[in-house]
């Protein structure tokens, strides 16, 4: 009876050890495993994915994790399950050995994700820029899983960038940049080694820098393959998918194959036009230099000389004492008239009056003399 006792007992003991020593390996994965020295106070589920919370209250750990909603739902149907994965979010710096993984400490770690841990960690300290950040650490465990560390690299860059792409709604406007790109080009791109590298575990990173590829690529795949071949990429295949891709984008920006001719008439267009404008203000400027060269040697050039034999034009000045007298003021008697100086009275003296011997030839009198008042030499 007590040998049969005995096996009870011991079942009953290990039901008691196992639950416990479960519990204790539950709460070292996660948050708590990566960051044993970190309280974790709060938490929010986001799908499959847990969010934790060091030095932020509950409404923020619940926004960010409503925040990574989408891209887990997107992940969880298109690449692998994110079961069991969790977010760490930081209030300041990430509470761990940068310098160990190869980070330089001069510059703060803002961003890290494990995937063989299942963990993303992410500073608050730039809020703007938490959420990318952690969208993009989650792709990257996503990425590790499904590829069990094989994942072909630079492809795994394109495809992170192919989601983020999705949630910001800018994978149209990324696809026109690559069209503008092929304008000019004489054939397609060269070919883009996709796969000469698996995908690095753990990645650190600055969210403010941003992470991943174009993820154009990524979207053409998508449209040829579906998203299934994002769970499984294949090598060769990528190749081929990669020479349809450049093909497509030449042919759809409108480009020609060989190169364009059209801009050599545009070129010897301008050329003309350059070449007239420049003679023109060549020309202008030739001619005003000798137009004030022109000017400049009549400036310099000594004044005519006068005819000879002209006579010299005098007019005396007029001094302040020399006044006109009134022939009615003055005399012996207010009725006796004083003949003026200026012979007012009768013909100018050396008039026409005077003796014929006397008259002075119209000819030799100086052109003003005409205009002089009568009596002028006789004033004084």
């Amino acid at each position: 009876m007590r040998k049969s006792l005995i096996p009870l007992l011991f079942l009953v003991v290990l039901a008691g050890v196992l639950p416990g020593a479960s519990a204790g390996a539950q709460q070292a994965a996660g948050c708590t495993a990566v960051f044993p020295e970190t309280a974790f106070d709060t938490s929010a589920p986001t799908g499959a994915v847990m969010v934790r919370g060091a030095g932020l209250n509950r409404e923020m750990t619940e926004r960010f994790a409503g925040e990574f909603s989408q891209v887990v739902e997107w992940l969880g149907a298109e690449i692998t399950s994110l079961e069991g994965a969790e977010v760490c979010l930081f209030a300041d710096e990430i509470a761990i050995d940068a310098a160990a993984l190869g980070w330089d400490t001069s510059i703060p770690l803002r961003a890290v994700a494990f995937g063989e841990q299942g963990v993303v960690a992410v500073s608050a300290w730039l809020p703007r820029y938490l959420r990318a950040a952690g969208e993009a650490g989650l792709i990257h465990v996503a990425l590790w899983r499904t590829g069990g560390g094989e994942y072909p690299q630079p492809f795994a860059d394109d495809v992170t960038g192919w989601y983020l792409g999705r949630v910001a709604g800018t994978t149209e406007a990324i696809h026109n940049i690559f069209l503008r790109q092929q304008i000019g080009l004489r054939e397609p791109w060269p070919p883009f080694p996709w796969s000469v590298s698996t995908l690095a575990d753990p990645v650190l990173w600055r969210p403010e820098y941003g992470y991943g590829g174009a993820g154009d690529f990524t979207a053409y795949i998508v449209g040829v393959e579906g998203t299934s071949f994002l769970a499984a990429p294949d090598g060769e295949r990528l190749a081929a998918l990669d020479e349809g891709w450049r093909q497509a984008l030449f042919d759809e920006s409108g480009a020609i194959p060989g190169g364009s001719k059209g801009w050599i008439a545009g070129v010897v267009a301008a050329s003309v036009l350059l070449a007239a404008a420049i003679g023109f203000a060549w020309l202008g400027r030739v001619s005003r230099l000798r137009a004030e060269e022109a000017l400049r040697q009549l400036a310099l050039a000594p004044a005519a000389p006068g005819r000879t034999g002209d006579p010299a034009v005098v007019r005396p000045s007029v001094g302040g004492g020399l006044r006109r007298r009134s022939s009615r003021v003055g005399g012996s008697g207010a009725g006796t008239v004083r003949r003026d100086g200026d012979d007012r009275d009768r013909a100018p003296s050396g008039g026409e009056s005077r003796a014929r011997g006397h008259r002075v030839p119209p000819a030799d009198k100086p052109g003003d003399e005409i205009f002089r008042h009568p009596g002028f030499h006789d004033e004084g």
